[in-house]
């Protein structure tokens, strides 16, 4: 039974919590006869500095959902925060009353961790915080806080970490290694409390006890999709950054609560370049126009580059067939280059992509105007000059994807530690690009660049395109 005065003004009702780290009590306040949250630091701890930290943090942070910092008091050994008390029950008690979530109510509280975690990413100062998991999470009134900031940090200050922080099982593996940090690090970590909220374990149980999310029917696919993207393990293949994937569990979330399939307006343009000559962007092109036109919507190749290689592969194939501009080849419809404007009833097609060949200054401009740009860079050592190239003419634009071809899994692991802020993939192998032979390899690898997903009736879409 706990009974002490603290600092002549706090009574000590109960230990809320303890760890490694700290000890946290709940308190009341005598004159103001209100609650609050009193964090007990070991001063000899060896992450102390690091721990105390979260009041510097804290101070300058108003917003409803995170606890305020009073006030800061200590004695020759413990130092001792003083925050508000945050009334409710932890992700973890609910998930582990209720044991089985409905989908709604996971996408409720994830977008719900999204915004929380979006304030902190957007705050003067970049605040990442960098443990994420259900006992940081308090429920009240099916409203989130967070809380325990002991991890938090500046993105500024991050060079001066000298420990590894976070929960292991929560935490990104990036935490534990020497790798670039950043907001993506804590996109991984709401992956990890959507994983926990549907299966009730994470990563830090015996590795032969882990489930696999693709194998639990309680949720749906979209959903699976959208988690597996935040637990990638290179931060280059999640999301960008957290408000994309609070757009994606948002339309997930109105997927689930329509009848109505969800499809774009507009015809998406999806560019794809290459950082040098025979380097499999014309390759790509075709199978993504294959794959989208069985799958997903009507689609059309567009030749953007000078190679003539529409009236090449027309010269070789039997059973063409032509309308106006337009070619049909084993179900791929093409437009071959023409170097002039045609006209033809672009609006009837879903997608067009575009076929730009070798990246240029020439072309550059019209790339960077479609809806989504795919850069294809080369790996090997003799193709580096010309990645490192292609990037430098990309260096001031945004949201460009960049793939990589006939790279093994070691130079790709190597690839993607440097790719730091950038994002890319590895393309899966399709020997004919007129054919699909593993569908769900290449649902996953749409899915994950431009958000779209087929389902039985292959049209249903995800992303809000």
């Amino acid at each position: 039974m706990i009974s002490k005065i603290w600092f002549n003004k706090y009574e000590v009702i109960d230990t809320l919590g303890k760890g490694g780290n700290a000890t946290v009590y709940l308190v009341k306040h005598i004159r103001l006869q209100s609650y609050r949250a009193i964090k007990r630091i070991d001063k000899e701890n060896k992450l102390y500095s690091q721990i105390i930290n979260e009041a510097n943090i804290l101070k300058n942070i108003r917003h409803n959902n995170i606890p305020i910092i009073y006030d800061i008091e200590e004695d020759d050994k413990y130092s001792y925060i003083i925050e508000e008390y945050m009334e409710g029950i932890t992700l973890k008690e609910f998930r582990q009353q209720y044991q089985i979530l409905d989908e709604e109510i996971i996408l409720k509280y994830a977008i719900q961790v999204c915004e929380l975690v979006e304030y902190l990413h957007t705050f003067e100062r970049k605040i990442l915080y960098l443990d994420l998991k259900p006992d940081n999470i308090i429920i009240s009134d099916e409203i989130l806080k967070l809380v325990d900031f002991g991890s938090a940090i500046y993105y500024a200050d991050l060079n001066k970490r000298r420990y590894a922080t976070g929960t292991r099982g929560y935490a990104s593996p990036e935490q534990y290694s020497s790798n670039f940090i950043d907001e993506r690090s804590d996109i991984y970590g709401i992956g990890m409390l959507m994983f926990y909220m549907i299966t009730g374990v994470s990563f830090n149980k015996n590795i032969n006890s882990i489930v696999n999310i693709d194998e639990i029917h309680s949720c749906s696919d979209n959903l699976k999709s959208i988690i597996n993207k935040c637990l990638k393990l290179y931060p280059a293949q999640r999301f960008h950054n957290v408000h994309e994937l609070k757009e994606k569990l948002l339309e997930c979330s109105h997927s689930n609560n329509s009848n109505s399939l969800i499809k774009s307006n507009k015809t998406l343009s999806i560019a794809i370049a290459g950082s040098q000559c025979r380097i499999g962007v014309t390759h790509i092109s075709i199978l993504l126009t294959t794959y989208l036109g069985k799958f997903i919507g009507k689609s059309l190749y567009s030749e953007r580059n000078n190679t003539q290689t529409v009236n090449k592969i027309v010269s070789r194939y039997c059973n063409v067939k032509r309308c106006d501009y337009i070619y049909r080849v084993n179900n791929i419809e093409m437009l071959p280059n023409y170097n002039q404007t045609v006209i033809f009833d672009k609006d009837s097609y879903s997608y067009e992509i575009k076929d730009f060949g070798v990246l240029t200054e020439e072309n550059k401009e019209s790339f960077l105007k479609s809806d989504y740009k795919c850069l294809i860079l080369g790996s090997k050592d003799w193709e580096l000059e010309h990645s490192e190239n292609a990037l430098s003419m990309l260096s001031e634009n945004e949201n460009i994807t960049y793939l990589f071809n006939y790279t093994d899994g070691k130079t790709y692991q190597s690839v993607m530690k440097s790719m730091k802020n950038l994002t890319g993939y590895r393309i899966p192998y399709e020997p004919n690009p007129f054919m699909i032979n593993n569908q769900k390899i290449w649902e996953n690898f749409v899915f994950e660049i431009f958000h779209v997903k087929s389902n039985r009736n292959f049209a249903r879409i995800l992303g809000k395109i």
